[in-house]
């Protein structure tokens, strides 16, 4: 039998064919109950300075899962995606394609970046960003840290005219302190 989380881990090794793939649960919150089927996937391609957490069960509320792209591995990466698929069950439309999720603390200890944009997979492709589970298309969103100055910007300006400052600015997305673009 396919279970989803065969399925999504199937769907990443396709993607990532050469890196290590690591599964991870969260046994702390509300998320234990609500979600017991919820891991986390941490992928580490060869040749690259990065880690990559992958949720594994929010679609199953939302048909999105979400991914954080790391300049290293830290379990606080777990903890974040535990804590977002518990506030998608609750709140399942502040979850969606360009909006803005606040975490209250920072993304990765030191860091000043405590908001996260939920973005297309643009480092990644459309390879990546859908996937088949059943009759259901399930999507995988970027959750991409921004500062307190771009999530404000986004108050007056459509998220198009901050990713156009991001590209203008070429981005350093691993950078955990990265100065702001606006």
């Amino acid at each position: 039998m396919k279970t989803y989380e065969n399925v999504i881990f199937r769907h990443i090794h396709n993607f990532w064919s050469d890196a290590e793939i690591e599964k991870f649960s969260w046994n702390n919150g509300k998320i234990i109950t609500e979600m017991p089927y919820f891991k986390v996937f941490c992928v580490q391609p060869k040749d690259r300075n990065y880690a990559i957490y992958i949720s594994s069960g929010i679609a199953t509320i939302i048909n999105q899962e979400f991914f954080i792209i790391s300049p290293y591995k830290s379990e606080e990466h777990i903890e974040t995606l535990a804590m977002i698929a518990s506030a998608s069950i609750a709140y399942p439309n502040s979850f969606q394609l360009n909006c803005c999720v606040n975490i209250d603390k920072p993304w990765l200890d030191n860091s000043k970046l405590k908001y996260f944009l939920i973005s297309l997979p643009y480092t990644f492709g459309q390879n990546l960003e859908y996937m088949e589970f059943g009759n259901k298309k399930i999507r995988f969103f970027w959750l991409l840290p921004i500062t307190d100055e771009e999530h404000s910007f986004l108050q007056n300006h459509s998220v198009g005219s901050l990713e156009d400052l991001f590209e203008a600015n070429n981005i350093d997305y691993l950078n955990i302190n990265r100065k702001s673009v606006v």
